[in-house]
């Protein structure tokens, strides 16, 4: 009969762990699920086996394989064993379910932006006359047949991204990221043009509308409109500090200017207190001269005034506009003699206003 433990039964019993100081043996399998709190709920459970310790050496193979099929056995190795391999853990399934709606939230929002930017793009209004009408809304409705995640996102309450602030966030966001690429390819060309004009809006708002105008690397040339600024009155120091407060945001020396574009006013070019000297004293390489759109106007125009032929044929052209234009039925009734016209196909889309600054550009 054996009288002490032998190596050889971890062979044939895995589970046993042999404790050198008191020459006992226990099942570490149990013992473990036990301090677990996992065999609370077994029977017959083995305290020798456990946590007392086995030694009874003259029984041990015949106690090892009892144990071994012990129901108190068998719930430690399905704790161990067989749950693990069959079931993650709850951690492990909570952080892929939440990586999984982060996942989703992110793609939703990306739509969002790519909304946004396709409607910014195309010119098109994002708001309606009330929400669930714009177009905004519509064309997310739209992508939600191809993407469950989308439609959850649109039918859940709380926080959407999709308020009138986010939108104009958004969009701000959007054309901040264009004049920075704008400007980073100027810097890298170094000079650049001012084009700029005051006017006032439909709000009855002074406003200075810019523009810059540069050459790219492979010389061809660029003009970008910068945008709107609000202006508190017209004067021609008001002006030039905007002018210098807009160069200093967007990063460009003023140093770097080497042409300015107006369209002839006193405060923008005066001799002496115009923008365009006060430029030239800060750079006097800006060159300056007159917009020849509006230069060309201005010469059509004062031309035209001078000759009664022209100005009496555009002053009955300008009447007969008047008259039909005003008249829904008059104006149908020439759309139908349009149409019945045999001969040449007419490529005219119909009566024009006349604008008599803008004349050329304008035909009626």
């Amino acid at each position: 009969q054996n009288r002490s433990f032998q190596s050889c039964w971890f062979r044939e019993f895995p589970w046993l762990h042999y404790r050198i100081e008191s020459d006992t043996v226990v099942c570490f399998i149990c013992k473990k699920q036990n301090s677990l709190m996992n065999l609370d709920s077994a029977r017959n459970k083995e305290n020798a086996f456990i946590s007392d310790g086995f030694s009874n050496w003259k029984k041990a193979t015949m106690r090892f394989r009892e144990h071994q099929l012990s129901e108190c056995h068998k719930t430690a190795i399905n704790f161990e064993v067989t749950i693990p391999s069959t079931h993650r853990p709850i951690m492990e399934m909570f952080s892929e379910s939440m990586k999984k709606d982060r996942e989703d939230n992110r793609r939703c929002l990306i739509k969002l932006i790519e909304n946004v930017q396709y409607l910014g793009r195309q010119g098109q209004a994002i708001q309606g006359d009330t929400d669930e009408e714009s177009n905004f809304f519509q064309l997310i409705k739209l992508r939600a047949r191809d993407d469950a995640a989308l439609t959850q996102w649109i039918k859940r309450r709380g926080s959407k991204y999709t308020s009138h602030d986010i939108q104009n966030e958004i969009l701000s966001i959007m054309s901040q990221q264009i004049i920075r690429t704008i400007v980073s390819k100027i810097n890298h060309g170094k000079h650049y043009a001012l084009i700029c004009d005051e006017y006032t809006d439909i709000s009855n708002k002074e406003q200075l509308s810019l523009c810059l105008r540069w050459v790219d690397e492979d010389l061809n040339i660029k003009e970008d409109f910068i945008g709107f600024y609000h202006l508190h009155d017209i004067n021609a120091e008001t002006i030039f500090s905007a002018i210098n407060d807009i160069l200093l945001r967007l990063q460009l020396p003023l140093n770097n200017c080497r042409g300015q574009c107006y369209d002839g006013a006193a405060n923008m070019m005066g001799c002496k207190t115009g923008v365009a000297k006060k430029i030239q004293s800060i750079q006097p390489n800006a060159f300056v001269t007159h917009c020849h759109g509006h230069s060309l106007s201005l010469g059509v125009k004062d031309m035209i005034s001078k000759c009664k032929l022209v100005s009496d044929t555009l002053d009955t052209a300008k009447e007969i506009v008047t008259l039909i234009k005003y008249s829904p039925f008059r104006e149908n009734l020439l759309g139908e003699i349009k149409d019945n016209i045999e001969g040449e196909e007419l490529d005219s889309y119909g009566i024009i206003m006349f604008c008599p600054t803008r004349w050329t550009i304008r035909s009626t």
